[in-house]
């Protein structure tokens, strides 16, 4: 008996794991018939299968000591009534709880549809998500096929692995008795980045003299924004001796046309400025300024901020919208300040006044994307009500009827 708790567990674990949920359990007799029924089908004729009292001893060990931070229960037969209410067929027995929900999986199979990646990868990477959720959700799902984008980078995955690995490089304590670092020094990253042509094939940037532009950046987080990722950094300049030097400032590339990218030895390439050398709005501290790690960038906040990923410091900017215009502010940007104005339209309805930071660019974007309707007024600030007159004269002289 000792041999067969000893081998068999392993194969217990992963029954629970792939054939299992909260509503659909195992019985000790159902799990001996599965092993006794996979090692057949394997051609192992001499296999002998654990006891039933064998089985429920492992079971009971499972619950008590959770491997791999899978937790392990039982569905009696007095909760079925219960279960029935939200699935049709459960069954009593042992139980594994799925690692991911049913939920949470739509969700990550979901986002792969916003990923650039050959058709390969893209099934490859979703029954990678099924099969660590386990349980029934982990089984194969045709209804759920995702086509590929008809043009993307076969360098994406290999972009993102190498991203991270630089970002996290000395991230870990270097001893038990000490705590990780908070702002680790990491490792400068370098890359070619691409432009389509006109076949949409992705092409690297070149200089006037026809030799590959090589990107050489601190990469300080990937951040998700409107379908892409983005890899928010600071660009290194003193490896570009014909370029002039300009203000220090953050700068972002969309990772789906990055290439080429290789983590630089620290000792030949270092970091020029690390995370914590940056205040909360995007702005780099001076040489003798210390950190401060209550005011220190965090570049999710940072993108947050922006309707359009442009990097460059935030502003206050105040507008009046109306009502109708509410619910598209408060999908756009994180944290506005909306009040009543005390103003009211054509049609008698309320006029909102919202104060949001952003960099101008990127919000006279996102106010030309809704001048049509007339809904957004800018007030403030004053250049940036100008480059929207000029954008509009623009448009007049482009689009003025023959």
């Amino acid at each position: 008996m000792a041999a067969y708790s000893k081998n068999a567990i392993v194969e217990i674990f992963e029954l629970l794991w792939r054939e299992t949920d909260d509503a659909h359990g195992l019985t000790a007799n159902e799990i001996v018939e599965r092993l006794e029924e996979r090692h057949r089908e394997q051609g192992d004729d001499d296999y002998k299968a654990p006891s039933n009292r064998t089985v429920r001893e492992q079971l009971y060990w499972l619950k008590d000591n959770p491997v791999l931070g899978r937790a392990v229960g039982r569905i009696d037969a007095s909760s079925l009534p219960e279960l029935r209410a939200r699935c049709a067929d459960p069954q009593p027995g042992w139980y594994m709880e799925p690692y991911l929900s049913a939920s949470e999986m739509r969700l990550l199979a979901d986002s792969l549809m916003l990923s650039r990646l050959s058709e390969d990868a893209l099934g490859d990477l979703e029954n990678k998500i099924a099969a660590l959720s386990g349980g029934r959700e982990g089984r194969p799902r045709e209804a759920s096929h995702i086509d590929a984008f008809e043009h993307y980078n076969s360098d994406f995955l290999h972009t993102i692995e190498g991203i991270d690995r630089a970002i996290h490089e000395g991230r870990v304590a270097q001893s038990p008795d000490e705590p990780a670092p908070q702002f680790p020094d990491g490792r400068a990253v370098r890359f070619q980045y691409c432009d389509y042509t006109l076949g949409g094939v992705l092409e690297p940037r070149r200089w006037r003299d026809g030799n590959i532009h090589w990107y050489t950046v601190d990469p300080y987080r990937l951040v998700y924004k409107t379908g892409r990722y983005y890899l928010v950094g600071y660009l290194h300049h003193k490896h570009h001796a014909d370029t002039a030097p300009h203000d220090e400032n953050l700068i972002c590339f969309t990772a789906d046309r990055i290439r080429e990218l290789r983590v630089l030895d620290p000792a030949k390439t270092p970091v020029t400025h690390t995370l914590d050398r940056w205040r909360a709005d995007g702005t780099l501290r001076g040489d003798d300024e210390p950190s401060d790690p209550n005011d220190v960038l965090d570049p999710v906040e940072y993108v947050r901020q922006r309707p359009y990923f442009i990097t460059g410091k935030a502003v206050p900017i105040t507008m009046a919208v109306r009502r109708g215009m509410l619910g598209t502010v408060y999908e756009w940007f994180d944290a506005p300040d909306v009040s009543d104005s005390g103003q009211r339209d054509d049609d008698g309805n309320p006029m909102y006044k919202v104060v949001v930071q952003c960099p101008e660019l990127s919000m006279m974007w996102w106010t030309l994307q809704y001048s049509a309707s007339g809904d957004v007024t800018i007030l403030s600030p004053q250049s940036l009500r100008r480059s929207l007159y000029e954008a509009g004269q623009r448009l007049v002289r482009q689009y003025r009827p023959q």
